[in-house]
């Protein structure tokens, strides 16, 4: 994907879905509550979904024992819609009893119980911690699930590679510079770190933040990739790999994940689709790109000062339209 191309996606924003509590929240019968850990197990889980939002960590029901636990924590939120819930399994996640693996499925049934639509198929950590509620807290899946990934790390961006995805050291180097550029470009903070989980399929990347299951369109067969919250970037098409710059941009600001549709416009309004066809042949090199932008837009003068107050103007033009 040309780094440019990143701007006609943005035109295509989904805003986040609300997150819903489940309409209903049953145990499956594999499930023997009267053993101690699991009945503590399934409590915590029933308590967490009544209200699954982040003061779940201010009640104690999630862990924050880790650093990914206390920034990003649950990361499976499309999982909120409502459909009713049941919690299908509770287990021992390996030796011992201080770690358990918690699945919930979340579907609907129709008015003859024969037609099933599932929504998806969840997986939870339930660790003991001293001084939880039930003696367990919630723990996200991604840390437990990609340790064994293969990871690269350049500038503000660490790269983790699913078994069978090799590393690509140019694209690495572009999707690194362009966070920076971005930032640089529109004169707001960079972000701190982010983190790129680059899979075969979007389904491998979705089953590490623990979505086992979740429908997606037919037509994108697999492929894809989506910025989630707390700086992780999911990356699920080997073609792109490393190459998600539009999703880097949106954890880079969410002013310049708006520009797609002010820019677009600005240079089809200026130069019609020949312009547009312009835009997008322009250089893959980030600082090529920003660049050449003024003169895509008409602007006079090409220094940074110029087009930052262009996109400031323009942006707040938009903003009053609506």
């Amino acid at each position: 994907m040309r780094p440019f191309a990143f701007l006609f996606a943005f035109v295509m924003v989904v805003p986040a879905q609300a997150q819903v509590a489940p309409a209903a929240i049953s145990v499956s019968f594999g499930i023997d509550t009267t053993i101690t850990d699991v009945g503590n197990i399934v409590r915590l889980v029933r308590a967490y979904l009544a209200k699954p939002d982040s003061s779940a960590r201010s009640r104690g029901l999630w862990s924050t024992a880790t650093d990914f636990d206390r920034r990003v924590g649950d990361l499976t939120t499309e999982a909120y819609q409502g459909f009713p819930a049941t919690i299908v399994s509770v287990a021992s996640d390996g030796p011992g009893d201080s770690v358990y693996v918690v699945r919930v499925l979340y579907a609907s049934a129709d008015s003859t119980r024969q037609r099933i639509s599932p929504l998806a198929l969840q997986r939870f950590f339930a660790v003991r911690e001293s001084g939880a509620p039930f003696s367990f807290r919630l723990s996200g899946a991604l840390p437990r699930l990609t340790r064994e990934w293969e990871q690269r790390t350049k500038g503000r961006v660490t790269f983790w590679y699913a078994p069978g995805q090799h590393p690509n050291p140019a694209k690495i180097s572009q999707t690194s510079s362009f966070v920076d550029s971005v930032a640089s470009l529109f004169q707001v903070p960079p972000p701190k770190h982010l983190d790129m989980y680059v899979g075969r399929s979007f389904e491998e990347v979705q089953r590490a933040i623990g979505l086992d299951f979740f429908p997606e369109a037919s037509a994108d067969r697999g492929r894809g990739g989506r910025a989630a919250f707390g700086g992780i970037v999911l990356a699920g098409n080997p073609a792109i790999g490393e190459g998600y710059v539009h999703e880097q941009a949106e954890e880079t600001t969410e002013a310049f994940y708006a520009t797609a549709a002010v820019v677009v416009d600005a240079v089809y309004r200026r130069a019609g689709i020949t312009g547009l066809r312009a835009l997008a042949q322009l250089s893959n090199d980030p600082k090529v790109l920003l660049s050449a932008l003024p003169a895509q837009l008409g602007l006079t003068a090409s220094d940074r000062s110029t087009l930052d107050s262009w996109w400031r103007a323009q942006a707040a033009r938009m903003s009053g339209k609506r």
